[in-house]
C-alpha cells in the first residue's frame, strides 16, 4: 500500500496545523537547496525547538546537502521521521480535535493532495487498529551506518552497498 501526498498539500496541511514544533538536532547550510525555476538557493535550520510553517517544514525535510552531518539520505529520513511525528502529536491534540473548522481544512486538503491505494473499508478498518495502539510504547528506528547504526558501508562489485554489522540480519530482525 502506499499513501503519497504533493508538496503543495504537505505545506497546507502543516499551515492549517498552524506550524509543527520540531527539534533540529544539530544547525546546518544547505548552499544547493532547489528551487521551482531550476536554480539554487541557501537554507541554513539552527539547533533546538523551532514551530515551522509549511514552506520551512519541506525545506527541513527535503535538503540533500547540508553540511555538519546533515547531507545524507540517512540524516533526511531522520528529519522527515521528526516532522511526521511532530505533525501526529499536533492532529493528536485537544487544540486540533477541538476545533472542527481546522479538522475540516485538514480533510480538504488531503481530499486534494494525497493519493492512495487503499480502500476506503481498509482505511476504516486500520483507523479502528490504530485506536488501539498504544502511542508511548513505539519504537521508531532508523538504519543508518552511524557509529552505533546496524549497517557499515562497504565496496562489493565495484558497488557502493550497506551491509548489516555482524555479518548477518539478526541485529536488525
Amino acid at each position: 500500500y502506499y499513501v503519497r501526498i504533493d508538496f503543495a498539500g504537505f505545506e497546507k496541511i502543516i499551515d492549517d496545523l498552524d506550524g509543527v514544533k520540531v527539534d533540529v538536532a544539530r544547525s546546518f547550510t544547505d548552499f544547493q537547496y532547489p528551487t521551482n525555476d531550476f536554480k539554487y538557493q541557501v537554507v541554513s535550520f539552527e539547533a533546538g525547538i523551532q514551530t515551522m510553517d509549511g514552506e520551512t517544514a519541506l525545506k527541513y525535510v527535503r535538503s540533500r546537502h547540508g553540511n555538519n552531518g546533515e547531507g545524507s539520505d540517512f540524516a533526511r529520513g531522520e528529519r522527515q521521521q521528526k516532522v511526521l511525528q511532530a505533525v501526529k502529536d499536533r492532529v493528536f491534540s485537544y487544540r486540533f480535535l477541538l476545533s472542527p473548522r481546522k479538522i475540516n481544512n485538514i480533510s480538504e486538503s488531503l481530499a486534494s493532495h494525497l493519493k492512495t491505494d487503499f480502500e476506503p473499508w481498509e482505511l476504516i478498518k486500520l483507523a479502528k487498529i490504530a485506536e488501539d495502539i498504544d502511542m508511548n510504547s513505539l519504537i521508531s528506528k532508523t538504519l543508518d551506518d552511524s557509529p552505533g547504526g546496524l549497517l557499515y558501508p562497504d565496496i562489493v562489485n565495484k558497488a557502493y552497498v550497506l551491509q548489516p554489522r555482524g555479518g548477518d540480519f539478526s541485529q536488525i530482525q
